[in-house]
C-alpha cells in the first residue's frame, strides 16, 4: 500500500469553521459510581468539558437513586448548564442513536465521544494541550480525531498521510484502510493490534456518526457494535486523525475487559499518579470499588 505523505510544521487555518460541539458520555446500571467519582477527579476531563457547547450526561438502565446521587455531584463539579438523558429498556445502539438525533436537532455539528471509564492522563502538559487541540479541531475541516494515548504514532507499515505540528502538538492523519494492512504485515492478532476504530475518546463530525450508527442490520450491544464499526472502517477510506501523544486512556475497571494484570492502585496511577493528592484519595476510591 503506497500512500503519499505531506508534512506541515506550524499549520494554522485562520478561517474559523463554525463548529458547535456536544458530548456523548454515558454510564449504565448502578454499579459504576467509582467511574463517576473518577470523572469528577479527572482534571483533563473537566478541562475539555469547558470547550463543550452542549454538556450532558446519560444514564442507561440506572435507578433514580443512582442518577440523583451522580447529578448532585455533577452540579458541584461542572459549573455550567448541562442536560441529563435517561434511557431504560432500550439497547445500547438505540441510546447512541437517540443522543445523536437530539444533538443534531440542537444544531450540534460535532461531538466528544467519551466512555465512562476513559480518563485523562493528568499532568500539567496535557492540561495545557487541551485548548490547542480544540482550536486545531475547530479551525480545520477534520471529521474524526482520536484523543487516546498509544494509537497515534506511525509504524513501519502505517505511515501518516499528513503530519501537522500545531502549538508543539503533533497531529497525524491516516486512512482507516491502513490499520488492517498494518496488522497483516506485522502478523499480529486482531486483539494485539491497533484498531482503525474502537470506543476510545475522540472528536467526530455528527453526520459521520449518524452514518455509522444508522446503518441497517448492525449489532445493538456495545461489544459487537464496536467490532462492526471497526470492520466498516477497515473496508472504507475514512480520514482518520490522531494526536501522536494522546491525552486519554481507558481504565477498564469493571466489565468484560477489566484490566486484571495491573493492581487497582497501579491502574489509577496511570491517570492520576502525578496529582499531589492522589494517595490521599486512593483509600476512598478503593472503598467504593
Amino acid at each position: 500500500m503506497r500512500l503519499n505523505t505531506n508534512i506541515f510544521l506550524y499549520y494554522y487555518n485562520i478561517n474559523m469553521i463554525n463548529k458547535k460541539i456536544g458530548i456523548i458520555h454515558q454510564t449504565y446500571g448502578n454499579n459504576r459510581f467509582l467511574e463517576m467519582e473518577l470523572m469528577f477527579y479527572d482534571d483533563i476531563g473537566k478541562e475539555i468539558r469547558n470547550y463543550i457547547d452542549d454538556l450532558s450526561i446519560t444514564f442507561h438502565n440506572s435507578s433514580q437513586e443512582f442518577i440523583l446521587k451522580v447529578i448532585d455531584k455533577y452540579k458541584y463539579n461542572f459549573n455550567k448548564e448541562f442536560n441529563v438523558n435517561i434511557f431504560n429498556n432500550i439497547s445500547y445502539l438505540d441510546t447512541i442513536k437517540e443522543q445523536l438525533h437530539i444533538l443534531k436537532g440542537k444544531g450540534i455539528t460535532d461531538l466528544l465521544f467519551i466512555q465512562d471509564d476513559h480518563f485523562g492522563i493528568n499532568n500539567n502538559e496535557n492540561i495545557h494541550k487541551i485548548k490547542h487541540i480544540m482550536d486545531f479541531y475547530k479551525q480545520n475541516n477534520i471529521k474524526f480525531l482520536k484523543l487516546s494515548n498509544g494509537i497515534g504514532k506511525e509504524t513501519e507499515y502505517r505511515k501518516c498521510l499528513e503530519k501537522v505540528v500545531f502549538n508543539n502538538i503533533t497531529f497525524n492523519k491516516f486512512s482507516s484502510l491502513q490499520y488492517e494492512y498494518d496488522r497483516i504485515k506485522q502478523n499480529k492478532s486482531t486483539n494485539s493490534s491497533i484498531w482503525s476504530y474502537n470506543d476510545c475518546t475522540y472528536l467526530a463530525n455528527i453526520d459521520l456518526m449518524l452514518e455509522l450508527f444508522n446503518r441497517q442490520n448492525i449489532p445493538n450491544d456495545v461489544w459487537n457494535l464496536e467490532i462492526n464499526i471497526k470492520t466498516y472502517f477497515d473496508s472504507n477510506n475514512i480520514e482518520h486523525w490522531c494526536i501522536e501523544d494522546g491525552i486519554f486512556d481507558t481504565a477498564n475497571i469493571h466489565g468484560k475487559n477489566t484490566i486484571y494484570w495491573l493492581s487497582f492502585e497501579d491502574n489509577l496511577k496511570r491517570f492520576f499518579g502525578m496529582k499531589l493528592d492522589f494517595y490521599d484519595k486512593l483509600q476512598y476510591f478503593k472503598s467504593i470499588f
